[in-house]
C-alpha cells in the first residue's frame, strides 16, 4: 500500500520557473537527489513543496511529510523517524531505539520503493540525513530559512525562493480577491507586501472581510500609514503593517482568539480546543476567511510568522495568559486521561486522578491514539510549558497520561524528554509515588534508546524514593522494570528482580502483575539456563494468564524451554497451541514460526515465518529469505 502524507498545497500561483527546475532536479532516477528550497519566512516554499510533490506522485508513489516547525527541538529527528517506519508498515515491536539503527532501518525500508521525503522546516543538516531513502529513484526535498550550504556538500541543490514580482504579485491578489477587486489597479498593494505571499493572503483577507468595503487604494493608504511594531523572525524583519492591518480588521471575537494563539504557540490546534471555554465556531471562521489561519483537515494550522506576530499582539492589547494557557492545558490533560483509559484500561497502575479529569470519553482505543497522535505535538509543548510557569501538578499529569502514547508508538524521544520533566514537578510538587512512576517506568525508553547509564542512575533514585512509600504495587513496578533493565545483560539479576516483584504483586493481589511478571520470570530463567526451573514457573504463569496474545507468547515460551531439555514432540505440540492462539497476531505467529523451524529443524515452519513477514512488509522476511534459499 502506497502512503501519500504531503497536504495538498491550496490556491498556488505561478512559480512556473522554480517548478520546471525543481521537477528537473528531482527527476533524476538515477540516484538519490535532496533539493533545498530556501528563502525567508512566508516566502511560499511549503506551498512549493507541496505542488512539487503533487506534480511528481506518479514519479513518487509513497510520499512522507515530516514538520520540524523551524526551530530546534520542536520534532527530534528519532521520533520522526519512528513516525515515517511505522506509516511505512513497520510493527512497533520490530522498530530500533536509537537514531542510527531507525536510520538504517529507514535505508531499509525504502530501498525498493520511489519515496518523496518531504522536510518542511529544517534548521539544520543533521535533520535531513537519516531521512535520504535507501535506494535510486528516490528524493529529499527541504525547506528552509537557512541556507544549509553544508548540504551541498553532500551533493544536494538549491533552489532559492524570493519574493512575486509585480505582475505575479498582482496575480496572486486577483485569484485570492476574485470579483472583490474588480478593474482595481493591484501595484501599489504587491508592492508594500514586499510580493511576499503571506503578507499578500493577509492583505487579500482583509479586503475579502471588510464590512465597509475599503478600496485597493484606501487600503494601500492604510497599510502606508501604520505605525506598526516591527517584529522579526530568523532574524529577518517582518511585515508588520500589513499583519497588523489585517488583525485590526477581525471582529472582537476573533481578534481575542487571534491573540490566545500567540500566548499557546501552538503551530496546530483542535477547533475543540478553542471553543472548550465557549462556542467559538464563528470567531475561527473569521480568522480562516481572513487568511490568518488554514484548515487542515481536523485542525487548524497557522504559520509561524502569524503565531509570533499573534504573540505581540497579545502582548500590546494584552490577554489573559494564565486563564488562556491553564485552559489548554486543563483540555488536553482531560483528552488524554479519557484516551489514557481508552487504551490501557482501568488496571493500568497510575498516579494520575484520570476520573476526575474527564469532560468525556473515547468510544473506543482506536478512537483515543487517534487523538493522542494528532495532540502529538502539543502535548509535549504543554509539559515544557506547565513546567516553565511552576505548574506542578498539571506537568506531572500531563507527562504521565502522555506515555500511553509513546509506549504504544515507541516515540522514545518524547518519552524520556517529558518524563524527565514530569519527575522533576512531581518532586516539587511533593509527589514521591509520581516522581519514582516517571522516572522508572521512562527506563524503558532510555534503554532501548542506548543509554543503559542513565537508565540505571533513573531505576536507582526511583527505588530510592518508593523506599519512603508505602505502595507496595509501584515498589513491584520498579523491581519489574529492574527485571527488564538487566535481561540484557545478567539473567541471574533479572530473575532476582522479578521475583521481588512477584511476591509484592501477590501482596497487593495484583493478578495481571503477577501473572506476567511470572511469565517474564519463566523467560529470565530459561536464558540463565535453568531450564527445569523455568518449565515449573512457565506452567505456573500459563495457569494465570488471561489475555490471549500474552498466552500465546508464554505458550511459546513453553515450547522453547521443552526443545532446549530435549522433549521435542512435547516442544511440537506446545509450538501448535502457541501458534493457535496468536492467529489473529501475525508478527508474533511469524516469531513463533521461526523459532519453532530453528530450534526444531522445520523448514516448513520457517517458510511459513517468512510468507507471514513478507505480507507484513517486514525486514525480517529478507534475512530469512536468504536462509531458505
Amino acid at each position: 500500500m502506497n502512503v501519500m502524507q504531503v497536504p495538498i498545497a491550496l490556491q498556488f500561483h505561478d512559480r512556473e520557473q522554480e517548478q520546471a527546475d525543481g521537477t528537473q532536479i528531482l527527476a533524476d532516477p538515477q540516484t538519490v537527489v535532496v533539493l533545498v528550497l530556501t528563502g525567508v519566512p512566508g516566502v511560499g516554499k511549503t506551498t512549493l513543496a507541496q505542488q512539487l510533490a503533487l506534480k511528481l506522485r506518479e514519479q513518487f508513489p509513497d510520499q512522507l511529510w515530516v514538520e520540524f516547525g523551524g526551530t530546534e527541538g520542536a520534532l527530534s529527528v528519532a521520533d520522526a523517524l519512528t513516525d515515517k517506519l511505522l506509516a511505512l508498515g513497520m510493527r512497533r515491536e520490530e522498530l530500533p531505539g536509537t537514531e542510527r539503527e531507525l536510520s538504517a532501518a529507514f535505508r531499509s525500508r525504502t530501498a525498493s520503493r520511489r519515496v518523496l521525503v518531504v522536510l518542511d522546516g529544517v534548521v539544520k543538516r543533521e535533520q535531513v540525513q537519516p531521512f535520504i531513502p535507501g535506494g535510486p529513484g528516490s528524493a529529499v526535498l527541504v525547506t528552509s530559512t537557512s541556507q544549509l550550504s553544508q548540504l551541498k556538500l553532500d551533493g544536494a541543490r538549491h533552489v532559492h525562493l524570493k519574493g512575486f514580482g509585480a505582475p505575479d504579485a498582482e496575480g496572486y491578489l486577483r485569484l485570492l480577491c476574485g470579483d472583490r477587486v474588480g478593474d482595481q489597479s493591484l501595484s501599489a498593494l504587491a508592492e508594500v507586501c514586499d510580493g511576499l505571499p503571506i503578507a499578500l493572503r493577509a492583505a487579500a483577507g482583509r479586503l475579502i472581510t471588510d464590512p465597509d468595503r475599503v478600496t485597493v487604494d484606501q487600503l494601500v493608504a492604510q497599510i502606508s500609514g501604520t505605525d506598526a511594531q516591527a517584529f522579526t523572525v530568523d532574524e529577518k524583519d517582518q511585515p508588520a503593517e500589513v499583519f497588523d492591518l489585517a488583525y485590526h480588521g477581525l471582529s472582537p471575537q476573533a481578534a481575542e482568539l487571534y491573540r490566545e494563539w500567540g500566548v499557546l504557540r501552538f503551530e496546530s490546534a483542535s477547533p475543540d480546543m478553542l471553543s472548550a471555554r465557549e462556542d467559538r465556531s464563528g470567531a475561527i471562521a473569521q480568522l480562516v476567511e481572513a487568511g490568518l489561519v488554514q484548515r487542515r483537515g481536523n485542525r487548524l494550522w497557522m504559520h509561524r510568522l502569524f503565531r509570533r506576530h499573534a504573540e505581540i499582539r497579545g502582548e500590546t492589547d494584552g490577554v489573559d495568559t494564565e486563564a488562556v494557557l491553564r485552559g489548554a492545558l486543563t483540555w488536553l490533560l482531560a483528552g488524554a486521561s479519557a484516551a489514557d483509559l481508552a487504551k490501557m484500561g482501568e488496571g493500568r497502575y497510575r498516579c494520575t486522578p484520570v476520573r476526575e479529569h474527564l469532560t468525556s470519553e473515547f468510544a473506543d482505543a482506536e478512537q483515543a491514539m487517534a487523538w493522542l497522535d494528532a495532540e502529538r505535538e502539543n502535548l509535549v509543548l504543554a509539559v515544557r510549558r506547565a513546567v516553565e510557569l511552576g505548574w506542578n501538578e498539571l506537568a506531572w499529569q500531563l507527562a504521565e497520561t502522555a506515555t500511553t502514547l509513546y509506549v504504544n508508538r515507541r516515540y522514545l524521544v518524547d518519552w524520556t524528554e517529558t518524563s524527565e520533566l514530569g519527575a522533576k514537578a512531581a518532586g516539587l510538587a511533593h509527589n514521591t509515588a509520581a516522581e519514582a512512576r516517571l522516572r522508572s517506568f521512562a527506563t524503558r525508553a532510555m534503554v532501548d534508546l542506548g543509554d543503559r547509564e542513565l537508565a540505571q542512575a533513573e531505576l536507582t533514585e526511583a527505588q530510592r524514593l518508593v523506599e519512603t512509600t508505602d505502595d507496595l504495587r509501584l515498589q513491584a513496578s520498579i523491581h519489574e522494570l529492574w527485571g527488564r533493565f538487566w535481561d540484557a545483560t545478567d539473567h541471574g539479576r533479572a530473575v532476582t528482580a522479578y521475583t521481588s516483584a512477584i511476591e509484592l504483586f501477590e501482596r497487593v493481589q495484583d493478578l495481571r502483575g503477577v501473572a506476567f511478571v511470572t511469565y517474564f520470570l519463566a523467560a529470565a530463567q530459561h536464558a540463565n539456563g535453568d531450564h527445569e526451573l523455568a518449565l515449573t514457573t512457565v506452567d505456573r504463569a500459563l495457569e494465570l494468564i488471561t489475555d490471549d496474545r500474552m498466552l500465546g507468547r508464554a505458550v511459546t515460551t513453553q515450547a522453547s524451554i521443552l526443545a532446549a531439555l530435549g522433549r521435542l514432540p512435547e516442544a511440537a505440540a506446545r509450538f501448535d497451541v502457541a501458534i493457535d492462539l496468536l492467529r489473529a497476531d501475525p508478527f508474533h505467529e511469524a516469531v513463533t514460526q521461526e523459532l519453532r523451524g530453528d530450534l526444531l529443524d522445520d523448514r516448513d515452519a520457517l517458510r511459513r515465518a517468512y510468507e507471514l513477514y513478507q505480507s507484513l512488509g517486514s525486514s525480517r522476511a529478507v534475512e530469512l529469505g536468504l536462509r531458505l534459499n
